[in-house]
């Protein structure tokens, strides 16, 4: 037997031990995917928090979305965001969301807010001029609201392309003015359960994802039965 060869002293005569067989990583769930994600992000954006003198940080209330009618407040001081050489971390505390519903987060980059016809720079901008102001919109994170309807969205979005981008113009202005929009995609649907939390159209119905979004929305994610909406926002205005 050569040095070093693992035998089992109990037995009368020494055996080789077969080394340990590999076994393969488990595929997670897509709950423990989803909270893997946002941890990772969550942890990320307190990394980058430490670092002030490298970074500048700004929270702001999280406010109704425009498109539900008279804008309210949700909560205050509910959202932050760290700008940094690298790119941006967001983190957003939302409230008053329907519990066990799941709901995404979609980070809005408009590199050249000087262009917006007003302060801040409104949707219909980010929509119907998109290359004036030089808007992008991407995935930012997926969450499930709790039985006390509040949820906790974070995400690091580096400078450069964006997940699941509208416009294919990503992240260039660092400094820029930056939107987080939360919708709601209605009660988990069996076996679509990731995709709702990750997509922009996933479960949601044809009225609620109309033509005159651009088909990178509308083709991100399969159709539903639920009227899905924007339903809260938070807005940082663009630095000096």
């Amino acid at each position: 037997m050569k040095p070093g060869t693992p035998f089992n002293r109990s037995a009368t005569s020494p055996k080789i031990i077969a080394p340990a067989r590999r076994v393969a990583p488990l595929k997670l769930p897509w709950r423990r995917r989803v909270a893997r994600r946002s941890m990772i992000a969550a942890v990320t954006l307190g990394l980058g928090s430490i670092c002030a003198e490298a970074a500048q940080m700004q929270h702001v209330d999280v406010m109704t979305h425009a498109s539900q009618g008279e804008v309210k407040l949700v909560k205050e001081g509910g959202a932050r965001l760290v700008r940094s050489a690298d790119g941006i971390f967001v983190n957003l505390e939302a409230e008053q969301l329907k519990p066990n519903h799941a709901y995404t987060m979609w980070v809005v980059a408009i590199n050249a807010p000087n262009r917006c016809s007003a302060d801040p720079c409104p949707g219909s901008d980010v929509m119907q001029k998109a290359d004036h102001v030089e808007a992008d919109l991407g995935y930012g994170d997926g969450a499930v609201a709790g039985d006390d309807g509040k949820a906790r969205f974070a995400a690091f979005q580096p400078a450069g392309a964006m997940p699941h981008s509208w416009f294919g113009r990503g992240l260039t202005n660092l400094a820029g003015e930056i939107h987080l929009v939360i919708r709601d995609h209605g009660p988990l649907v069996e076996g679509r359960e990731a995709d709702m939390l990750a997509t922009f159209r996933e479960g949601c119905n044809a009225e609620s994802v109309p033509d005159t979004l651009p088909g990178t929305a509308r083709g991100n994610g399969h159709e539903g039965d639920y009227p899905c909406a924007n339903i809260q926002a938070a807005i940082f205005e663009p630095l000096e």
